[in-house]
């Protein structure tokens, strides 16, 4: 199993917020550098598998899971309201 995997994994079974330190630890504990647990963080990040929180200059971790039809609802509402203020914002300075 890969690293990303692994990591996935752990933050699934965990369902908490988990610090990146023990993501490091986690990392280093499978053969691999502290750093390489970080990389796969932030890919996991960025592909939208899992949250990530910053705390007093700390990254905290947590298993994204499957939204609800409603909370998926109110994400994109919120995300229409977001864009069309930035629009009429813009539009004002010219």
């Amino acid at each position: 199993m890969s690293l990303k995997e692994e990591i996935l994994k752990e933050l699934k079974n965990s369902q908490e917020w988990t610090h990146s330190g023990d993501i490091e630890q986690l990392s280093f504990s499978l053969g691999y550098k502290a750093a390489n647990g970080g990389r796969r963080c932030r890919e996991l990040f960025n592909s939208g598998l899992i949250e990530r929180e910053i705390r007093n200059d700390s990254v905290w971790y947590r298993y994204k899971g499957e939204e609800s039809k409603f909370v998926k609802e109110m994400r994109e509402i919120r995300e229409r309201a977001m864009a069309e203020r930035e629009i009429n914002y813009t539009a004002k300075l010219f």
